[in-house]
Protein backbone atom coordinates (compact mmCIF):
# COMPACT_ATOMS: atom_id res chain seq x y z
CA UNK A 1 0.00 0.00 0.00
CA UNK A 2 1.04 3.42 -0.51
CA UNK A 3 1.21 6.15 2.63
CA UNK A 4 -1.66 7.81 3.62
CA UNK A 5 0.99 11.01 1.72
CA UNK A 6 -0.03 10.16 -1.71
CA UNK A 7 -3.69 9.30 -0.82
CA UNK A 8 -4.53 12.17 1.07
CA UNK A 9 -3.19 14.71 -1.09
CA UNK A 10 -5.30 14.02 -3.65
CA UNK A 11 -7.79 16.18 -1.30
CA UNK A 12 -6.00 18.83 -3.68
CA UNK A 13 -7.78 17.78 -6.60
CA UNK A 14 -11.10 17.12 -4.93
CA UNK A 15 -11.59 19.99 -2.58
CA UNK A 16 -11.55 22.87 -5.21
CA UNK A 17 -14.99 21.28 -6.59
CA UNK A 18 -16.66 20.49 -3.88
CA UNK A 19 -16.27 23.92 -2.19
CA UNK A 20 -17.22 25.69 -5.72
CA UNK A 21 -20.74 23.82 -4.60
CA UNK A 22 -21.12 25.66 -1.32
CA UNK A 23 -19.12 28.79 -1.75
CA UNK A 24 -18.77 30.60 1.36
CA UNK A 25 -22.89 29.56 2.41
CA UNK A 26 -21.46 27.11 5.29
CA UNK A 27 -19.66 27.73 8.11
CA UNK A 28 -15.92 27.45 8.57
CA UNK A 29 -16.04 24.13 11.21
CA UNK A 30 -18.63 22.78 8.92
CA UNK A 31 -16.17 23.24 5.84
CA UNK A 32 -13.33 21.59 8.66
CA UNK A 33 -15.35 18.74 9.17
CA UNK A 34 -16.02 18.21 5.38
CA UNK A 35 -12.89 18.37 4.59
CA UNK A 36 -11.35 15.53 7.50
CA UNK A 37 -14.41 13.49 5.82
CA UNK A 38 -13.07 13.97 2.45
CA UNK A 39 -9.54 12.88 3.86
CA UNK A 40 -10.82 10.05 5.91
CA UNK A 41 -13.08 8.79 2.71
CA UNK A 42 -9.49 9.51 1.19
CA UNK A 43 -8.13 6.79 3.59
CA UNK A 44 -11.28 4.51 3.85
CA UNK A 45 -10.49 1.56 2.05
CA UNK A 46 -7.48 0.97 4.66
CA UNK A 47 -9.78 0.84 7.22
CA UNK A 48 -9.82 -2.70 6.78
CA UNK A 49 -6.30 -2.78 8.41
CA UNK A 50 -8.51 -2.51 11.79
CA UNK A 51 -10.11 -5.76 11.45
CA UNK A 52 -6.42 -7.45 12.07
CA UNK A 53 -6.43 -5.90 15.53
CA UNK A 54 -9.69 -7.22 16.39
CA UNK A 55 -9.01 -11.07 15.52
CA UNK A 56 -6.25 -13.53 15.79
CA UNK A 57 -4.50 -12.36 12.43
CA UNK A 58 -1.38 -10.60 11.35
CA UNK A 59 -2.55 -6.98 10.65
CA UNK A 60 -2.39 -7.18 6.90
CA UNK A 61 -4.64 -10.43 6.52
CA UNK A 62 -7.53 -8.55 5.58
CA UNK A 63 -6.23 -5.43 3.82
CA UNK A 64 -6.84 -4.82 0.07
CA UNK A 65 -9.72 -7.41 0.02
CA UNK A 66 -13.34 -6.41 0.27
CA UNK A 67 -13.12 -2.53 0.83
CA UNK A 68 -10.45 -2.21 -2.16
CA UNK A 69 -13.23 -3.45 -4.50
CA UNK A 70 -15.24 -2.30 -6.57
CA UNK A 71 -18.19 -2.84 -4.40
CA UNK A 72 -16.14 -1.18 -1.79
CA UNK A 73 -16.12 1.84 -4.38
CA UNK A 74 -19.99 2.08 -4.03
CA UNK A 75 -20.11 1.38 -0.69
CA UNK A 76 -17.40 3.97 0.74
CA UNK A 77 -19.17 6.64 -1.63
CA UNK A 78 -22.63 5.78 -0.09
CA UNK A 79 -20.97 6.54 3.49
CA UNK A 80 -19.01 9.72 2.80
CA UNK A 81 -22.22 10.88 0.75
CA UNK A 82 -24.77 10.28 3.92
CA UNK A 83 -22.13 11.35 6.82
CA UNK A 84 -20.89 14.13 4.68
CA UNK A 85 -24.91 15.51 4.01
CA UNK A 86 -24.99 15.52 7.93
CA UNK A 87 -22.55 18.05 8.00
CA UNK A 88 -23.16 19.86 5.09
CA UNK A 89 -27.01 20.88 3.60
CA UNK A 90 -25.45 19.73 -0.02
CA UNK A 91 -27.75 17.53 -2.92
CA UNK A 92 -26.29 13.79 -2.20
CA UNK A 93 -25.42 13.38 -5.85
CA UNK A 94 -22.23 15.64 -5.78
CA UNK A 95 -21.56 14.09 -2.36
CA UNK A 96 -21.56 10.73 -3.82
CA UNK A 97 -19.65 11.81 -6.57
CA UNK A 98 -17.01 13.37 -4.55
CA UNK A 99 -16.84 10.15 -2.19
CA UNK A 100 -16.85 7.72 -4.92
CA UNK A 101 -13.98 9.63 -6.36
CA UNK A 102 -12.07 9.77 -3.03
CA UNK A 103 -12.42 5.74 -2.59
CA UNK A 104 -11.79 5.14 -6.26
CA UNK A 105 -8.32 7.34 -6.41
CA UNK A 106 -7.14 5.10 -2.86
CA UNK A 107 -7.72 2.26 -5.43
CA UNK A 108 -6.15 2.89 -8.32
CA UNK A 109 -3.23 4.29 -6.39
CA UNK A 110 -2.82 0.94 -4.48
CA UNK A 111 -3.47 -1.19 -7.48
CA UNK A 112 -0.33 0.69 -9.12
CA UNK A 113 1.84 0.05 -5.86
CA UNK A 114 4.39 -2.95 -5.46
CA UNK A 115 2.21 -5.53 -3.28
CA UNK A 116 -0.04 -8.19 -3.69
CA UNK A 117 -2.56 -7.46 -5.60
CA UNK A 118 -6.41 -6.18 -4.81
CA UNK A 119 -9.52 -8.39 -4.67
CA UNK A 120 -11.46 -5.96 -6.60
CA UNK A 121 -14.35 -8.63 -7.45
CA UNK A 122 -14.78 -9.21 -4.41
CA UNK A 123 -17.49 -10.13 -3.13
CA UNK A 124 -17.39 -12.59 -6.63
CA UNK A 125 -13.95 -13.64 -6.39
CA UNK A 126 -11.31 -13.67 -4.08
CA UNK A 127 -8.59 -13.08 -6.54
CA UNK A 128 -6.39 -10.63 -6.04
CA UNK A 129 -5.50 -8.65 -9.31
CA UNK A 130 -2.11 -6.94 -9.42
CA UNK A 131 -1.38 -4.09 -12.25
CA UNK A 132 0.55 -4.81 -15.56
CA UNK A 133 3.17 -2.24 -14.02
CA UNK A 134 4.11 -0.94 -10.59
CA UNK A 135 4.28 3.43 -10.40
CA UNK A 136 4.27 3.06 -6.23
CA UNK A 137 6.86 1.78 -4.03
CA UNK A 138 4.69 0.82 -1.77
CA UNK A 139 4.73 0.58 2.20
CA UNK A 140 6.86 -2.68 2.89
CA UNK A 141 5.68 -4.46 6.26
CA UNK A 142 8.49 -6.95 6.23
CA UNK A 143 11.13 -7.47 8.87
CA UNK A 144 14.23 -7.25 6.42
CA UNK A 145 12.99 -3.27 5.51
CA UNK A 146 15.52 -1.06 5.95
CA UNK A 147 15.16 2.96 6.82
CA UNK A 148 16.57 3.89 3.89
CA UNK A 149 14.12 1.75 1.95
CA UNK A 150 11.10 3.78 4.18
CA UNK A 151 12.78 6.71 3.26
CA UNK A 152 12.76 6.35 -0.62
CA UNK A 153 9.60 5.03 -0.25
CA UNK A 154 7.99 8.57 1.85
CA UNK A 155 10.35 10.37 -1.19
CA UNK A 156 8.75 8.51 -3.76
CA UNK A 157 5.32 9.25 -2.17
CA UNK A 158 6.22 13.17 -0.96
CA UNK A 159 6.97 13.65 -5.15
CA UNK A 160 3.50 12.31 -6.05
CA UNK A 161 1.85 14.58 -3.65
CA UNK A 162 3.92 17.84 -5.03
CA UNK A 163 2.76 16.76 -8.55
CA UNK A 164 -0.81 16.74 -7.29
CA UNK A 165 -0.26 20.47 -5.97
CA UNK A 166 1.57 21.17 -9.10
CA UNK A 167 -1.78 19.57 -11.11
CA UNK A 168 -4.31 21.43 -8.90
CA UNK A 169 -2.60 24.99 -9.33
CA UNK A 170 -2.63 24.46 -12.82
CA UNK A 171 -6.01 23.78 -13.17
CA UNK A 172 -6.72 26.37 -10.80
CA UNK A 173 -5.22 28.40 -12.33
CA UNK A 174 -6.99 27.99 -15.67
CA UNK A 175 -10.38 28.34 -14.30
CA UNK A 176 -9.45 31.78 -12.59
CA UNK A 177 -7.76 32.97 -16.22
CA UNK A 178 -10.61 31.36 -18.65
CA UNK A 179 -13.67 31.85 -16.29
CA UNK A 180 -17.01 30.43 -18.16
CA UNK A 181 -18.56 33.41 -20.34
CA UNK A 182 -22.13 34.65 -19.09
CA UNK A 183 -24.86 33.45 -20.61
CA UNK A 184 -27.36 36.01 -22.05
CA UNK A 185 -30.98 35.57 -22.32
CA UNK A 186 -31.15 33.74 -25.34
CA UNK A 187 -29.12 30.98 -24.28
CA UNK A 188 -25.77 32.01 -26.05
CA UNK A 189 -22.55 32.75 -24.25
CA UNK A 190 -20.58 35.89 -25.05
Amino acid sequence: MSSPVAHTSLILLLWPGLRARFQNDISRPRRVLLAIAVLAALMGPDFDLVIGLFVDAPLATYHNGGTHSFVGILAGGIVFAVIARMIVPLPMGPLLVVGTLAIASHILIDFFTYGRGLQLLWPLSQERIEAPFVLFRGVRHSSDVTIGTHLLNLLSDVLFAFAVWIVSGWVRHRHTANPPLPIDETGQSG
